[in-house]
């Protein structure tokens, strides 16, 4: 037997799977629709083309001006230490020689807190991505003095700063040790830098630019025998260097204008050393009677770290055309082998010899105002 089926038969078999097929189609589609919606959870893959191409807002002052400049003033007050600046060694009045002996308690400068400050300028290119074109001069110039007096039951012995040639046996103790640092050091930076949102609480800022320094040093010493000679020592060293400089900045906004700012920044530079040294006849009664005299040049790569961590506050003023802004801030930068007045010369030196390094740390308080 033949089955048939008759037209309206046939319809109602389609009918039946097409409203099937509907019902399948929209229920996938209202799924979709539902997954749209729903906010995607951290760690969630995103779906190609589901969110526009966007990047982190900038997070630059924003004043209602056409200018848009920036202009810094700040004070610092650092202490400038440095390794390798040991005057000599103190010894027991018995001491038959200048060896420091055992119980011998070695004699260092005497580093102090010193005032300098910073300038600066900028602008923003608001109308560029937000970077911003900043530039910055550093300068702490200072000298420093230390005199130490040898204590009833000691004597100075085994000088730093005199070739071991130049310490006979009748004069190679001494009463009175004093010594002069001068330093000036001048750094000038230049920079771009973008500041933007990384959270609604946290901007961060990276920046690299160029770096030049300009760092001078004398350090002379004079020492009284027991004898009553006076035997000098002067070293200096003139440097600059140019090179590359990067890092990064970040602010926690606390709120009400506040906010928590670290940063930290390495440069690499360039540098070349002149380097001079000289010293009177230690066996000599004549003043100035030079015993020996000494200079070389030193071409290398210098690294340069910094680090610090403050708190601001800023606020924006008449009608948002100028913004305010201070912070106070703890600062490092350390200068590894930046003593090189050392490295002419035999020097009987007990602490370390070759070139040494220079830290500086302390307080700085910036003032900027954009406009």
């Amino acid at each position: 037997m033949v089955l048939s089926l008759t037209a309206p038969a046939y319809a109602g078999v389609f009918s039946r799977y097409a409203n099937v097929d509907l019902a399948t189609r929209t229920f996938e589609t209202k799924k979709e629709k539902e997954e749209e919606k729903q906010p995607a959870m951290q760690g969630d893959m995103l779906k190609e083309g589901s969110l526009p191409a966007a990047y982190n807002a900038p997070a630059a002052t924003q004043v209602k001006n056409t200018w848009d400049w920036d202009v810094t003033a700040s004070y610092i007050y650092w202490q400038a230490l440095q390794e390798g600046m040991t005057l000599g060694w103190a010894v027991p009045s018995g001491t038959a020689s200048g060896t420091p002996a055992a119980s011998a308690q070695r004699i260092d400068f005497d580093f102090k807190y010193q005032s300098g400050f910073k300038v600066g300028f900028g602008t923003c290119f608001n109308k560029h991505d937000a970077w911003a074109l900043d530039f910055e001069y550093t300068r702490l110039n200072f000298t420093e003095n230390t005199h130490k007096a040898a204590p009833t039951g000691e004597k100075y012995g085994t000088i730093e700063w005199l070739l071991s040639s130049n310490q006979t046996s009748s004069n190679t103790f001494m009463n009175n040790m004093s010594a002069q640092w001068k330093l000036n050091l001048n750094i000038a930076d230049g920079y771009l830098a973008r500041p933007f949102y990384n959270g609604t609480k946290l901007t961060l800022t990276p920046f690299f630019g160029v770096r030049a320094a300009w760092i001078n040093q004398k350090y002379n010493i004079s020492y009284t025998s027991l004898s009553g000679n006076v035997i000098a020592s002067h070293n200096n060293s003139t440097s600059w260097g140019l090179g590359a400089r990067g890092g990064f900045s970040g602010n926690w906004l606390l709120g009400y204008g506040f906010r928590v700012q670290g940063s930290a920044a390495g440069s690499l530079l360039y540098t070349q050393y002149n380097i001079n040294h000289s010293e009177s006849n230690q066996a000599s009664t004549t003043p100035g009677n030079n015993y020996f005299s000494a200079s070389q040049k030193e071409k290398c790569g210098r690294f340069i770290g910094e680090v610090g961590l403050g708190l601001g506050w800023g606020m924006y003023v008449n009608k948002n055309r100028e913004h305010f802004d201070i912070l106070a801030s703890y600062d490092f930068t350390y200068l590894p082998n930046q003593n090189v007045m050392r490295l002419k010369g035999d020097y009987n030196n007990y602490s370390s010899e070759g070139a040494q390094d220079l830290m500086l740390q302390g307080l700085t308080v910036r003032a900027t105002l954009d406009f």
